[in-house]
């Protein structure tokens, strides 16, 4: 069995040629090449293929170049959901330390459930809008307006993501339409959390043809101009910085009618767990919240602590914010008070 020089060998196990990763078996069946073996990773199995279609003095670069691509890869991707699972690990430790301590000053009833909800923050530094920015917004809503024409409703707008987006809002909303109190919450969460998730809404606010189309069956009186003109009427002379073109200091500047299905859909992990045990417990119980420093999509940043910055316990009627300092880690990841 050909073995490429240099490879790893873990034990009497061979290495896969490609990437050195140790082999289950000593080659697999459906190899076209079972004396040059490879894991069952189907790009491995791909570059092996290639093995009796180029000459060899390429094949061995073409081998050498995607072999050491293949496995800076997985070393990311390794350390990346070692970070996950330690920051995860840490996380859970400071919630049930905060839990306790807030706990002491549980506002209603000691035998009611206490739910914990950890939710990231938006930014909140605005800036006067750039014209570039202004300028890529509206070319971007000229070319969804002008695609959105050519269809005859929204249904024919969808596409398979968009498709699924608006099933997404749907479940959402029908969820919450049985819950209004979950709805409540869930709006106070987010107001709490001031956009952690629109971050990501650049200059494009998640708008698609499907929501133009949508927006103009339910305006059929306005013109393609009255339609770009309603959107960017919308927009404010500042925006939040590093954040959705359409996020203001007071929340989002479009209405729900003119959001994406993306928009009205989404909630963050945390939302959709709270969502998911109300729906298998429709008693809410007592709700703590816990709003960490990084937004929602930079949670497991490695750059910087994601530490916690505001603890509050949250009903339908109050927001009532617990005075807790955030917790203290040594540079070992050690909570203060275990010490």
């Amino acid at each position: 069995m050909l073995q490429r020089p240099g490879l790893p060998r873990h034990g009497d196990r061979p290495a896969c040629n490609v990437c050195g990763d140790a082999l289950r078996f000593p080659h697999s069946r459906s190899q076209d090449d079972p004396a040059f073996p490879t894991c069952s990773s189907a790009e491995c199995q791909y570059v092996a293929s290639q093995r009796s279609r180029l000459a060899p003095p390429v094949f061995a670069f073409r081998l050498e170049f995607q072999g050491r691509l293949i496995r800076e890869r997985r070393a990311r991707e390794a350390a990346e959901n070692k970070q996950v699972a330690e920051t995860t690990a840490r996380e859970a430790l400071e919630h049930q330390h905060i839990l306790h301590l807030a706990s002491l000053r549980k506002p209603d009833s000691p035998d009611r459930p206490v739910r914990l909800v950890s939710i990231p923050s938006g930014h909140t530094t605005t800036t006067r809008l750039p014209g570039q920015r202004l300028a890529s917004y509206r070319a971007h809503l000229e070319d969804l307006i002008r695609r959105a024409a050519q269809c005859t409703n929204e249904m024919e707008a969808l596409s398979a993501d968009t498709q699924a987006a608006r099933e997404k809002r749907i479940d959402t909303e029908r969820l919450l339409h049985a819950n209004p109190a979950l709805r409540t919450l869930s709006d106070k969460l987010c107001g709490m959390c001031k956009g952690g998730c629109c971050t990501a809404g650049a200059d494009t606010a998640y708008l698609t043809v499907a929501t133009l189309r949508r927006f103009m069956d339910a305006n059929p009186d306005l013109s393609a101009g009255d339609v770009l003109d309603a959107y960017l009427s919308r927009i404010g002379l500042e925006t939040v910085e590093g954040a959705c073109i359409n996020q203001t200091s007071t929340g989002c500047g479009l209405p729900r009618e003119m959001r994406s299905d993306t928009c009205n859909g989404y909630y963050c992990a945390s939302l959709l767990g709270f969502h998911a045990e109300c729906r298998d417990d429709p008693d809410i119980g007592t709700l703590l919240a816990i709003r960490r420093a990084h937004s929602n999509w930079r949670r497991f940043d490695s750059t910087s602590g994601n530490d916690i910055v505001e603890v509050a316990w949250v009903g339908t009627e109050v927001f009532l914010p617990v005075d807790i300092l955030p917790v203290a880690r040594d540079e070992g990841g050690t909570l203060a008070h275990e010490k």
